[in-house]
């Protein structure tokens, strides 16, 4: 079935509040850090019913708080007219605003020629104490 997820965690490490609403802005990349023609989804269920999405929602975060988005895609390849996508970056930014990040996952973002991810809003991390 070539389902893929991985979880993004972002940390607050600044003074003050960094307030987080609905889903980030992902854009997979090349090699060369340059955009693919990879469309992102928000929320999951187009690729799965087995991620849950928490839907839009306002997180705040204080110094050392994180959050956390999980993305998810398939590796499906239908089309041999055209090259899989293999995105073996991923850029984030967490809130209009905000900078980017990009992350890059062990393996890579492998699409195939489904050209598309989708991601979950954020959702606040708690820890067990």
């Amino acid at each position: 079935m070539g389902l893929r997820a991985m979880t993004v965690t972002a940390t607050h490490c600044g003074t003050g509040t960094f307030r987080l609403y609905g889903y980030p802005d992902l854009k997979a990349l090349d090699d060369d850090r340059e955009p693919l023609d990879v469309r992102t989804l928000r929320g999951t269920r187009q690729i799965t019913t087995g991620v849950p999405d928490p839907g839009p929602h306002a997180v705040t975060l204080r110094h050392g708080e994180s959050a956390t988005v999980s993305v998810v895609w398939r590796n499906t390849y239908t089309d041999t007219t055209h090259p899989a996508v293999d995105a073996p970056h991923l850029r984030v930014v967490a809130a209009p605003g905000a900078p980017a990040r990009t992350v890059t996952p062990h393996g890579g973002v492998d699409v195939g020629s489904t050209g598309r991810i989708a991601t979950t809003a954020w959702k606040k991390l708690t820890r067990d104490r």
